[in-house]
């Protein structure tokens, strides 16, 4: 009697790591929709060429240049005009070799 409830117990015991094997597997690797992978779906557009998308990009950075921001609606304006620019002016600099990985004294040509 006590054989059969040690089988028993072994067999339940071998379902419920086969279970969780399983619910594993699925939850895991399984069960994957491409839909949940995409960081992004925009509705209606087609495919583009990376340089097409490049462009769209540019086209939207230059309507930030002229984005402007209503300081009326921060309740300490002085605090924001005390602000400093600290950008840095970049001079143009001469144009460097065509290929910097030529040996000295090798033309590109």
């Amino acid at each position: 009697m006590k054989n059969l409830s040690e089988k028993t117990k072994n067999i339940l015991i071998g379902v419920v790591v086969v279970a969780i094997v399983i619910a594993a597997y699925v939850f895991l690797i399984g069960g994957e929709d491409k839909n949940e992978t995409e960081l992004l779906v925009v509705a209606g557009t087609t495919a583009q060429a990376p340089g097409a998308q490049v462009g769209g990009m540019v086209a939207i950075l230059n309507q930030l240049k002229f984005l402007t921001i209503d300081t009326d609606i921060f309740p300490d304006s002085a605090l924001i005009e005390s602000l400093e620019d600290f950008r840095i002016k970049i001079s143009p600099e001469a144009k460097g070799r065509d290929n910097p990985f030529l040996p000295v004294g090798e033309d590109a040509s």
